[in-house]
């Protein structure tokens, strides 16, 4: 099997000839380089040598990983007493800054109340919502999130999938 050949095409878009490799056609690939998923398409060959130019890719787990949702790590409270009650939830990626959620995607349940947050900021591969008051509780209580518009995303640009009923470590 030929190795799929990366390159830039004119205007910086990366680019990849996967004709050769028909079964892998679709799938991410990274660049040998730098390891980052990039999403690609065919390249024009290079008349004289009837072959693509570029630099090889590596088809990699790891690339397949990058180009996933982020996930949910952990959730826990981070405001001290008095101040209102910030959960902040540790995701596995790093979250898209310019997509933030809604505060009415998410439900915390703290002292068997639910209560809708009032703001939701991004930061890193953290995100964090503030209720409007201290909900002191001893178990911690639990987080939601129902995708809203805009969606909560990564870096890559994948959504987070909705998730329910997510510890929050107090």
């Amino acid at each position: 099997m030929a190795t799929p050949v990366v390159t830039v095409a004119a205007g910086g878009i990366p680019v990849v000839d996967v004709t050769a490799v028909a079964p892998l056609r679709g799938l991410p690939v990274s660049e040998a380089t730098n390891g980052r998923g990039i999403a690609v398409t065919k390249v024009n060959m290079v008349a004289a040598t009837g072959k693509p130019p570029g630099m090889p890719v590596v088809y990699a787990a790891a690339s397949l990983l990058l180009s996933g949702p982020p996930a949910v790590l952990s959730a826990q409270v981070t405001s001290v007493s008095p101040a209102p009650t910030k959960i902040t939830m540790t995701f596995d990626k790093p979250l898209d800054p310019a997509s933030v959620p809604p505060a009415s995607a998410f439900l915390a349940v703290r002292n068997f109340i639910g209560k809708v947050p009032v703001s939701v900021t991004i930061l890193g591969s953290t995100c964090s919502a503030t209720l409007d008051a201290d909900y002191g509780d001893p178990t911690g209580g639990t987080i939601s999130y129902t995708p809203g518009s805009p969606l909560l995303k990564g870096t890559n640009g994948v959504a987070v999938a909705a998730f329910s009923n997510i510890p929050v470590n107090p």
